[in-house]
């Protein structure tokens, strides 16, 4: 790998008629092979193992030229080892390190301004007069306190005094002292005050000359962000050019930092430009998974959502290299239906259909049950379009909300099967093994609907699972979960993490799972008091069966 163009040496197989979807693909047998020959090329040189080590996304474009030959592209996302240009690999749609440029020249302003504000922040002299205003508080509220004491106890003579019986001069004398002690509260409070506020004029001084730098940096931070987005120009299929913050405003957004640093946007960008007609495209990952974040080495990943959906919607546009329609229209079986009565309907949803109306073209389950039973319906409760299996249906607002309550109070039994890539090496991998996942879920922002552990601000996810059968030859076990509690792609994120099962779901597009057309999971068990009638029922799709507790 010294030229940028690779070939396909020692492929054999059929190239697909057109480009995938980078956002939902199985990746094909020549993406896979243009892969392995760039991780066998990266470890094979100790530079390039070093660099990538740390973990990177990368990614192939396997290209065709007007010659009708085959060959492939390789890219990494962002700067690796502190470099974006790489022998071997794809250059940046725009250089960012180029010591000369207008980017490095006003990084290196606003790095002048984090110091000056890290300075005063930090100055010898600042932290003095934070240190003395502490202490001048601390004096003066022994001083008040004291006072309020005296006060106090002088108070409680009066009383006493007046209470024993005493001439007018006497009570004279006391009211006066009465408004002495008052009068000089209130003296003491203002030297009090007086002494703070001397301190703390010196401290605001110092900090409106740090408020000023920081605005100052976070204009520059803005004015170099939004002129960065309009030096990346990028082509699509049809030969049409955009910069980055002109695509993003099109549909009213703003692009987040490192927009246009993926790898696929690089790839695809330098294909055009190179009038070379791109045939199948993936992302993987290699090296060391980020903390929390689910990135396991070699394997591939769907392009990100929030840098690259907008992008990637601009870059795709063009004859044979446009978006494929995820719109494929998924059979729906005649006999979904597993029982209905006048307040429920159980129903086995196939994967690949959408619970509820959103942006996709082909109707949702939902939309084909009101269809079908002529009334509206109400959905309790969501699966992932991928999933398959068992969902719920109320008919009137009341079951609904009865049901919805059961779910909120985990009063609902659930049960998943799944088939889970099998590793023998695994402890957890083992026939006849129960155990339970505990693992905290929240939403990667940066990628949604990618969900990442963190033990910090996620959300508590528990899982029960039974390893019901292992399958040695083809690397793969029948699992069985029992969610406790129902996260977003909980069941999901606890297979593959490396603290749950340490194995990702087969088809899993986005947890790194092995390629498939389905995702292998299924919802195939519930149990619920019925909305009605209070009785506790139990449904089974015809394959499933419940969680076997030990």
């Amino acid at each position: 790998m010294t030229d940028t163009v690779h070939g396909m040496d020692g492929y054999t197989g059929e190239y697909p008629p057109r480009l995938n979807n980078p956002f939902r693909y199985v990746p094909s047998p020549d993406v896979i092979h243009a892969a392995g020959k760039v991780i066998r090329h990266i470890e094979s040189s100790d530079e390039l193992k070093g660099i990538f080590s740390e973990g990177k996304m990368l990614g192939v474009l396997v290209v065709r030229d007007k010659c009708g030959n085959y060959g492939f592209l390789a890219g990494f996302s962002g700067i690796a080892g502190g470099k974006n240009m790489i022998d071997g690999f794809v250059p940046p749609v725009f250089d960012l390190l180029d010591p000369e440029g207008r980017y490095r020249k006003s990084e290196a302003e606003i790095s002048g301004l984090n110091r000056k504000i890290e300075d005063l922040t930090s100055s010898l002299e600042y932290i003095s007069l934070l240190d003395n205003l502490k202490k001048i508080k601390e004096e003066n509220n022994i001083v008040i306190s004291s006072f309020k004491e005296e006060s106090a106890r002088a108070k409680a003579k009066r009383k006493a005094t007046r209470a024993a019986g005493c001439d007018a001069a006497t009570l004279d004398a006391l009211e006066r002292e009465s408004m002495f002690m008052k009068a000089e509260y209130r003296r003491k409070v203002k030297a009090c005050r007086e002494r703070e506020e001397e301190i703390s004029a010196r401290i605001r001084a110092c900090e409106k000359t740090v408020e000023v730098l920081k605005d100052e940096r976070a204009r520059k931070s803005e004015q170099l962000q939004e002129w960065l987005f309009r030096q990346y120009v990028v082509l699509n299929g049809e030969g049409e050019k955009s910069d980055i913050a002109s695509i993003f405003a099109a549909e009213g957004l703003t692009p987040p930092g490192g927009t246009g640093e993926c790898a696929a946007p690089k790839l695809l960008n330098f294909a055009y430009q190179h009038n070379l007609t791109p045939v199948s495209i993936g992302e993987f990952w290699y090296g060391k998974s980020p903390e929390g974040t689910i990135r396991d080495s070699g394997r591939f990943y769907p392009s990100c959502n929030s840098k690259c959906r907008p992008l990637l919607g601009f870059m795709l546009k063009g004859p044979g290299t446009g978006m494929p329609p995820s719109e494929e229209t998924i059979p729906v079986n005649e006999n979904l239906i597993l029982y209905q009565d006048e307040w429920i309907i159980i129903c086995d949803k196939p994967a690949g259909i959408a619970c509820v109306p959103g942006k996709e073209v082909q109707a949702s389950l939902t939309e084909i049950l009101e269809e079908r039973f002529g009334e509206k319906l109400y959905p309790v409760h969501r699966l992932d379009m991928d999933t398959s299996g068992i969902m719920v249906f109320a008919r009137n607002p009341d079951c609904y909300r009865e049901l919805q309550r059961q779910f909120a109070s985990r009063a609902v039994t659930k049960t998943y099967i799944a088939e889970v890539e099998y590793r023998p090496d695994n402890p957890k991998h083992r026939a006849g093994t129960y155990g339970e996942i505990s693992l905290p879920v929240l939403p990667d922002m940066d990628d949604r609907p990618r969900q990442k552990v963190d033990f910090e601000y996620g959300k508590t996810a528990f899982t029960k699972y039974y390893i019901e059968e292992t399958d040695s030859r083809r690397k793969r076990m029948k699992v069985l979960f029992k969610p406790e509690t129902g996260r977003t792609h909980q069941l999901r994120v606890h297979s593959a993490h490396s603290e749950g099962l340490g194995a990702p779901i087969t088809g899993d597009r986005l947890y790194g799972g092995t390629p498939s057309d389905t995702l292998g999971l299924r919802s195939c068990a519930i149990c619920f008091r019925h909305p009605a009638t209070g009785e506790r029922v139990k449904f089974v799709t015809p394959d499933g069966k419940f969680f076997p507790e030990p």
